[in-house]
């Protein structure tokens, strides 16, 4: 494999973590929504499929325009679009914008897929992208997960310290 190579695919195996990445973290961040705003169950699982639709929908088109406009120039973009989707979620202040945000995020994502493979090249190649995310996208959830924690964790500390202060 020549050095070109494999920095194409250590690109495309890198846009796969982090794709994978992002979908993974819904999980841990569709409860948080869910407090944060009081949605419904129909609304949480408006979310996931609003992101999930995005990102399906796209993959199509986004193999299309590719091949007018390059893979690698696409994955970038769509690599942006889904961290500017996701950080701007962060921002929001209520469900409708949430939703805007995850579809944002989800037609982003769309353009992964599609692009990291046709970068691969041979199948050797495309399998190794494949492997990009298997075991790496568990250790971002758990990590997440664990920051959750301790700030869910601070903040009830900080809140029983207030209600003790209030008291005395």
């Amino acid at each position: 494999m020549t050095r070109r190579a494999r920095a194409i695919l250590a690109t495309a195996c890198g846009a796969h973590f982090v794709h994978d990445g992002f979908s993974d973290i819904l999980y841990v961040l569709l409860p948080v929504w869910a407090t944060e705003f009081g949605l419904s169950f129909a609304q949480v699982g408006l979310l996931k499929t609003l992101y999930t639709g995005g990102m399906a929908s796209f993959q199509v088109p986004a193999g299309l325009l590719a091949e007018r406009r390059g893979e690698a120039r696409l994955l970038a973009a769509g690599t942006a679009v889904t961290a500017l989707g996701f950080l701007a979620a962060g921002l929001t202040g209520g469900f409708l914008a949430l939703l805007a945000c995850l579809a944002l995020g989800g037609l982003g994502s769309g353009c992964q897929h599609p692009l990291s493979s046709s970068l691969g090249g041979s199948s050797s190649a495309v399998a190794l992208y494949q492997l990009g995310s298997r075991k790496e996208t568990p250790a971002v959830t758990k990590v997440v997960t664990s920051v959750r924690t301790t700030i869910c964790r601070r903040r009830a500390q900080m809140r029983s310290q207030k209600g003790a202060s209030a008291t005395t």
